[in-house]
C-alpha cells in the first residue's frame, strides 16, 4: 500500500497553535513530489473542521486523498492520515519542537482492513535550506509497524509555515520525497 502522501498528513496542525502552524480554513501549501515513477506538484489545503478522536481538528484534502488532525495538549495528532484510520490519534509532533521521543499503540484501519499497529518518534532540531534560505526547523523520524507494513516517514516543520520537507519509505524503499515550494 503506497501512502504516497503520508508525509502531508504529518505536516498541519489544528486550530488551537497558529503560531507554530498558520492553520485556517482555505490555507493550502504547495509541493514539488518525488515518487518511483516520476516527479509533480502536490497541494495541501484545510477545507474546514472534523473531528479528530475526542478533539476539534480540520480536515486537510490532498491528491492522496483526506487527513485529519487537530492539537491535543501541545501534541499534534491524527486520526486520519491520505485516508487511512488511527485510534486512538497518532501523536505526529510535539509542540515544543526541539528534542524528543514518543510512542504509539492502537488499531490503523486502511482499505484491507483493521490491524494492531505500533509506532515510535523521535525529534531533533536541525537547520534545513528551505527554498533557498536557512531555516530552523524539528526533524522527526518515525517508524510504523503493522502487518504487512513497514513505513519510515522523516519530515522537517518550520515555525509559522508547517512542513517543508518528508520522505517516505516503505520496507526501506523511498515511496515519496516532497519538497516544500509555497504555503501561507
Amino acid at each position: 500500500m503506497g501512502w504516497a502522501l503520508l508525509g502531508c498528513v504529518l505536516l498541519t496542525g489544528c486550530m488551537s497553535n497558529d503560531a507554530y502552524f498558520p492553520l485556517k480554513v482555505g490555507n493550502t501549501w504547495t509541493y514539488e513530489a518525488a515518487t518511483p515513477i516520476g516527479k509533480n506538484v502536490r497541494t495541501l489545503k484545510i477545507d474546514g473542521p472534523a473531528p479528530v478522536g475526542p478533539h476539534r481538528g480540520v480536515a486537510v484534502t490532498s491528491e492522496a486523498g483526506e487527513t485529519d488532525l487537530a492539537w491535543a495538549g501541545g501534541t499534534l495528532v491524527a486520526s486520519k492520515l491520505s485516508g487511512v484510520g488511527f485510534h486512538p490519534p497518532l501523536p505526529l509532533l510535539k509542540e515544543s519542537g526541539g528534542k524528543g521521543d514518543w510512542s504509539w499503540q492502537g488499531k490503523v484501519r486502511t482499505p484491507t482492513g483493521l490491524f494492531d499497529a505500533r509506532a515510535t518518534a523521535s525529534s531533533t532540531a536541525e537547520d534545513r535550506l528551505v527554498v533557498g534560505r536557512k531555516a530552523k526547523t524539528t526533524r522527526v523520524e518515525m517508524h510504523i509497524d503493522f502487518p504487512g507494513q513497514k513505513m519510515e516517514v522523516v519530515s522537517w516543520y518550520e515555525r509559522g509555515v508547517g512542513l517543508v520537507g518528508q520522505e517516505q519509505r516503505n520496507g526501506g524503499a523511498l515511496v515519496t520525497k516532497l519538497v516544500y515550494v509555497s504555503g501561507p
